[in-house]
């Protein structure tokens, strides 16, 4: 499977929204295939040690895919003609996956990727707030943890690129200065096996 750490993380008091995705969901069918169904069976997430930050890191190098991945919900509107064709850029994944990629690529590629700049978008500002933990809950949407994006905003303010656009200017100084770097560890608990996580290494 490809679920990352933060899939773990509740989203309001102890409720995970996106529970089939967490550790211990991973756990548990681990251990029921492996005691009902058949033995030798390895179920796991490959991304469970990395931070939705670090697999954003690690696609960013992948230059092809920037024009055609979307993770936008409104492209998968059970109603075919509903759904966009393009990121809708006013929903939490849409904000979340253009912060976590900023730090990464090109402001003028990253901008023509989503066809807007969400970070100098002054009606942005309460969007991003939630995903930082500057309002009362996190979005019921599968986006990375507050820290994380706390992180990475105030990250920005240091970047030439991104500190004088309007989401940065409003709200990097509310935040708490995390640790950058300490986003690309390799986190647990996992069941990644030893010879998964050298590939993981590898692609660092």
């Amino acid at each position: 499977m490809s679920n990352e750490h933060s899939a773990s993380q509740p989203t309001v008091a102890d409720v995970n929204h996106q529970y089939s995705k967490s550790f211990d969901f991973e756990r548990a069918v681990s251990r029921y295939l492996e005691a009902h169904v058949v033995e030798g069976i390895s179920y796991f997430s490959f991304l469970r040690p990395l931070s939705e930050v670090a697999i954003a890191h690690r696609f960013a190098r992948q230059a092809a895919y920037l024009p055609v991945f979307m993770s936008c919900n409104t492209a998968f509107r059970q109603a075919p003609e509903r759904r966009s064709t393009n990121w809708c850029c006013d929903c939490p994944k849409c904000r979340f996956v253009f912060l976590a990629l900023a730090p990464f690529i090109d402001k003028p590629r990253l901008v023509a990727t989503f066809g807007r700049d969400m970070l100098d978008d002054p009606t942005q500002i309460d969007g991003f707030a939630e995903l930082c933990g500057l309002r009362a809950h996190k979005p019921f949407e599968c986006v990375g943890e507050i820290e994380e994006s706390a992180t990475t905003l105030r990250h920005l303010q240091e970047m030439a690129a991104w500190r004088d656009t309007a989401v940065v200017r409003a709200l990097a100084s509310q935040v708490a200065a995390g640790d950058f770097t300490a986003l690309f560890a390799l986190r647990g608990p996992h069941m990644v096996p030893e010879r998964y996580l050298a590939m993981l290494d590898a692609c660092a």
